[in-house]
């Protein structure tokens, strides 16, 4: 499941880096229950920079969470 895949990326490349704490909050913040909430809120939204999608997250009190980015190609 991608959410396990994300979870597991999360774990091997920043656990080096950060303490457990941050990378905690890294995985709960992009855990699947945190993304539905996100969702379920009516808030989400997406980044458009030159007509590509660049970010998808969640509008909260006009700031904002991106959940995935991706790479321009």
């Amino acid at each position: 499941n991608l959410n396990e895949r994300v979870i597991l990326f999360i774990k091997t490349f920043y656990c080096p880096v950060l303490v457990k704490e941050q990378v905690d909050f890294l995985c709960q913040h992009h855990s699947r229950e945190h993304i539905l909430e996100g969702i379920a809120s009516g808030n989400p939204g997406v980044i458009i920079d030159q007509d590509v999608m660049i970010g998808t997250g969640c509008y909260d009190n006009n700031l904002s969470w991106f959940m995935k980015l991706w790479k321009r190609s």
